[in-house]
């Protein structure tokens, strides 16, 4: 997508650094967290504590492949 659509952002919210896919272009994003307790309880990252970087993103729309939806971006 970040190729043929290079208009647009993209921002992989990882709970650990990604090992299988190393952004290729300048478009595409790693989000990680950088508190500890959002390393330690990643789930709760990714299901509440993202929203702040959602918002402060402004990102418009949120896939998340492991079924998990931040409470507030609903």
């Amino acid at each position: 997508m970040a190729t043929h659509y290079p208009q647009h952002s993209y921002y992989l919210f990882n709970p650990k650094p990604g090992t299988l896919f190393q952004p290729e272009t300048a478009n595409v994003h790693e989000i990680l967290p950088t508190q500890s307790l959002h390393k330690l309880l990643s789930s709760a990252w990714r299901s509440k504590w993202v929203t702040r970087d959602l918002q402060k993103l402004k990102i418009d729309l949120y896939h998340g492949p492991s079924q998990e939806i931040p409470r507030e971006f609903r």
